[in-house]
C-alpha cells in the first residue's frame, strides 16, 4: 500500500486569538399526550392522540472563524396528530395496524457544516404521513410480516443560506426533509422447516427485504442546481457534487439466515445485501474543502454464528 496526502488551501482558518464569548437565555414550554381510544369490537381497536414536544433551545458553540457565529438557537417544538387501528382477525392469526399522523415543527433544529464551522440554525415545517403493519402466521411454522410507509415532508417560508448563516439566498421552502424518503416498504418470513422431538432442536430459515426511496441528505436538496448533476459555478460551498445534490436513490436490501436452533445452542449461516446493492447512509456536503463526506451502506455480507446458553 502506497501512502498518499494532500495539501487542501482553506482561506478562513481557526482563529486562537478570539476572545471569550459570554451569553445565556432561558426558555420554556409546556408539552403532553392525550390520547383516546375506542374498542369498536373485540378485535378492533381505534385510537387517536395529540402530543406537543419540545426541544431546549441551545447555542452554537461550534464557532472557530468569528465571535458573531456564537448565537441562540430558539428552542424547536412540534404539534403531533396521530389517529388509527390496531386490529387482529382470523383467530388472532393476522395483527393488521394503520395510522395516519401530522406533524407540525416549529423552529426545527437543523445542523450544517461549512468549512471547519457547524452551524444550527431553526426552520419550520410541516410532516404527513401514514403506516401500515402486517404481521401474519397463516400456518402453526410460517410467520409472514410486512410494512409500508408513506411520507410527506416540507419547509415551510424559510430560506438558509448554506454559505453564511446572516443571510438569506437560498429558498428552501417546499424542500423535503432530510433523510425523509416519501417511501419505505420491508417484508419477511420466518419458516420453521423441521423440528427434531429428541433434543428439541428445528431448523429455520428467514429472510426479509426492505425498500427505501429516494432522499436528501440536508435541507438544501438539488441546491438549485438544474440539473442537479450539474454544479453552479461560483463559490464552492453555494455547489454540490452530482451524489449530494440529487440525493440518494433508491434501493433494495435482501437478507437471510438458516439456522439450527435448541433449547440450549444454535448454530447459523447469514447474509447481507445478497445483491450486494451500493447506497449510502450519510451525506455531509463539505465542498469548502473541495469534496463531499459519505458513509457507504455495508456491502454484501456473510458468515457464520453459534451461541451457547447457560
Amino acid at each position: 500500500m502506497t501512502p498518499q496526502a494532500s495539501l487542501v488551501p482553506f482561506s478562513n482558518p481557526y482563529d486562537a486569538s478570539l476572545p471569550a464569548v459570554n451569553q445565556s437565555n432561558s426558555k420554556g414550554a409546556l408539552t403532553g399526550r392525550l390520547v383516546l381510544d375506542y374498542k369498536i369490537a373485540p378485535d378492533i381497536l381505534a385510537y387517536a392522540s395529540y402530543s406537543r414536544g419540545y426541544r431546549s433551545g441551545t447555542f452554537n458553540g461550534l464557532a472557530y472563524q468569528d465571535i458573531s457565529q456564537v448565537y441562540f438557537v430558539d428552542p424547536e417544538k412540534v404539534n403531533a396528530y396521530e389517529g388509527g387501528l390496531k386490529t387482529r382477525f382470523f383467530d388472532r392469526r393476522v395483527q393488521l395496524n394503520l395510522a395516519a399522523f401530522y406533524y407540525d415543527y416549529g423552529k426545527q433544529q437543523i445542523a450544517q457544516i461549512i468549512g471547519a464551522t457547524s452551524f444550527l440554525r431553526s426552520a419550520n415545517g410541516r410532516v404527513f404521513g401514514a403506516e401500515a403493519e402486517l404481521q401474519a402466521e397463516p400456518f402453526d411454522n410460517l410467520h409472514l410480516n410486512a410494512a409500508l410507509g408513506l411520507l410527506n415532508s416540507k419547509y415551510k417560508g424559510n430560506s438558509i443560506d448554506p454559505a453564511d448563516p446572516a443571510n438569506t439566498t437560498i429558498n428552501i421552502n417546499g424542500n423535503p426533509f432530510p433523510n425523509a424518503p416519501r417511501t419505505t416498504f420491508s417484508a419477511g418470513f420466518e419458516w420453521t422447516m423441521l423440528r427434531t422431538q429428541a433434543n428439541d432442536g428445528k431448523i429455520v430459515l428467514r429472510g426479509d427485504t426492505q425498500y427505501m426511496g429516494r432522499y436528501y441528505f440536508d435541507p438544501f436538496k438539488d441546491y438549485g442546481q438544474d440539473p442537479c448533476d450539474q454544479p453552479k459555478g461560483g463559490s464552492m460551498v453555494l455547489s454540490a457534487t452530482p451524489e449530494m445534490a440529487c440525493g440518494n436513490p433508491s434501493y433494495w436490501l435482501v437478507n437471510g439466515r438458516l439456522s439450527y436452533e435448541t433449547k440450549n445452542y444454535s448454530i447459523a449461516v447469514w447474509a447481507k445485501n445478497l445483491t450486494n446493492k451500493f447506497y449510502y447512509t450519510y451525506g455531509l456536503n463539505l465542498n469548502a474543502f473541495y469534496l463531499d463526506y459519505f458513509n457507504r451502506g455495508s456491502p454484501r455480507t456473510f458468515g457464520i454464528e453459534a451461541s451457547v446458553k447457560f
